[in-house]
């Protein structure tokens, strides 16, 4: 009993010191990206190499258009694969959310995406993020 208990607290411990590996850190990205804390700050503390380049120089509408968050909900999250090395890793996955319009969802909208990550210091940071494919479905008639 005394040593399985050690060795869950051991096994926790040691779990709770561990560094995010690139999966963890860009699952941690996507769901900063979709809530509504998000800064330009705190996309630029996880972010390093083109887009942490191309989010400073954003301001007023266009920063604002590139944190908007406020009409769109995270429905799912899928890997669908990764290529790593010691310090690069590409991953490919998708992205589904519903955008809302006047408290209605409007649109069901599922991204295919490839992220590269590059670990800096350490740590793993968002380099870059491409979109594949795109895919919307209305929930309302569109007007003709």
């Amino acid at each position: 009993m005394k040593l399985s208990l050690f060795c869950f607290l051991a096994i926790f411990i040691f779990s709770c010191n561990q560094k995010d590996g690139p999966v963890n850190t860009l699952k941690k990205y996507i769901d900063y990206r979709f809530s509504s804390e998000q800064s330009k700050e705190g996309i630029l503390e996880k972010t390093t190499g083109k887009l942490h380049d191309y989010v400073s120089v954003l301001e007023g509408n266009t920063l604002d258009a590139f944190m908007k968050s406020r009409n769109v909900k995270k429905k799912k999250l899928s890997i669908k694969s990764k290529k790593c090395t010691e310090d690069i890793c590409f991953i490919t996955y998708i992205v589904a959310y519903n955008h809302f319009s006047e408290g209605k969802n409007t649109f069901d909208i599922e991204v295919k995406k490839i992220a590269e990550l590059r670990l800096i210091e350490d740590v793993w940071k968002i380099y870059d993020v491409n979109n594949v494919k795109t895919y919307m479905e209305s929930k309302e008639e569109l007007a003709p």
